[in-house]
């Protein structure tokens, strides 16, 4: 497998078409082109493009960006195309041996959170938000409206948890968290935007 220089151009206008079309209002990262200085992204991108639904090998993509850009031993920007730039991408393996695999380009990556700089939070945001994780805490997994399984004299209810409790209450600083949790972490945590304690204030 490989990609060369010649064939980035025609498999742009065709991510840049998909991107254009299923993506870009889902908050998912362009990834822009210059021929005169291609990104290790958008050669990830295309690369996998060109075998869309297929394996792809860590040590191929790494072999053919040697060839075009300066060389690593270490290709590692592919890993961040799925939950951090939104690519509906599966991955695997070991961090030298790994392969990825394009899914789809009509859809972000299911567990994407896409980063919002507005202060508004509607209740219909918060049920959005709540049903990505099925209704159930980030934190430790109870299932809003059932007996908590940590506490069974207490019925789960999903409340908005702070990811860091010093700053205002958005949907970028927002979370589904329990009433047990909440409780129990109060204000002393600050959590990454998937609910897993990032560090103890």
């Amino acid at each position: 497998m490989n990609l060369k220089l010649d064939e980035i151009g025609n498999l742009y206008d065709e991510y840049k078409e998909y991107y254009d079309n299923y993506l870009k209002d889902k908050g998912v990262k362009f990834i822009k082109y210059n021929p005169n200085k291609i990104t290790q992204s958008l050669y990830a991108i295309l690369f996998l493009l060109k075998y869309k639904g297929e394996i792809v090998p860590k040590t191929d993509l790494t072999e053919g960006w040697n060839q075009i850009g300066k060389p690593t031993n270490d290709f590692q920007i592919t890993r961040h195309l799925g939950l951090q730039y939104g690519y509906h991408i599966e991955k695997s393996g070991s961090k030298v041996f790994g392969w990825y695999r394009l899914i789809s380009l009509e859809e972000p990556h299911p567990s994407f959170l896409p980063k919002r700089r507005n202060q508004e939070f509607t209740e219909g945001e918060w049920e959005e938000m709540k049903s990505q994780m099925g209704n159930r805490c980030w934190s430790c997994g109870a299932r809003e409206g059932e007996l908590h399984y940590k506490d069974m004299n207490k019925i789960t209810k999903l409340e908005k948890g702070h990811c860091n409790p010093k700053l205002p209450l958005t949907l970028d600083n927002t979370f589904p968290q329990c009433n047990y949790c909440n409780a129990i972490y109060k204000d002393k945590f600050v959590f990454d935007k998937r609910g897993n304690v990032h560090h103890q204030i």
